[in-house]
């Protein structure tokens, strides 16, 4: 669809090419009952996660409490580990900063791919825990691996994603205010 704006704000009307004009206020109640019936999802499954976190059986808060004390931080494997999530968090930083569309695509696919090393890391890990720890913290089904490795990797994945929006918003927000601006 191709569209065009005509006329002021006020008395704003789109037009597309296969449809017949719509005026503002139709659009609008449109967009409205669009976000209305997300909302409303949304809504659902904040309501199903406060249920869930709220139930006994499901004790989010004793479960994470007792992983952060039960797990020796000062260990230098633990030490290299956020170092190693430091430098890459830094390097996120600069390549969104500096970085080419290239350095861009191979950072974020990069750090999917550290992602996606989780599992045979761990298996590695778990054979030989007493080289790196004290405690034999890599069990078979992951959980560790994916709290230390992957969990801050996917977070610096959405934060990396949000910036890119961030950014491409603010060059269309550039590109239509130079379009509108008078030569």
């Amino acid at each position: 669809y191709q569209r065009r704006v005509h006329g002021t704000l006020s008395e704003c009307l789109f037009f597309f090419e296969d449809a017949p004009p719509m005026p503002l206020p139709s659009a609008l109640e449109e967009a409205h009952d669009a976000l209305a019936h997300m909302f409303a999802g949304v809504t659902a499954f904040a309501t199903n996660l406060t249920q869930a976190w709220g139930d006994e059986s499901v004790a989010v808060l004793p479960a994470l409490t007792g992983f952060i004390q039960s797990v020796e931080w000062t260990e230098p494997f633990m030490l290299m580990l956020g170092g190693f999530h430091l430098c890459t968090f830094a390097t996120l930083l600069a390549v969104l900063r500096w970085g080419s569309d290239v350095a861009r695509g191979l950072v974020f696919f990069g750090i999917g791919g550290l992602v996606l090393c989780a599992q045979p890391l761990n298996a590695s890990l778990g054979r030989h825990w007493a080289i790196l720890t004290t405690q034999p913290y890599f069990d078979a089904g992951g959980s560790f691996i994916s709290a230390v490795w992957s969990a801050p990797l996917l977070f610096m994945a959405f934060f990396f994603c949000i910036a890119l929006m961030l950014q491409t918003l603010g060059l269309l927000r550039a590109t239509v205010a130079a379009r509108r601006s008078p030569r």
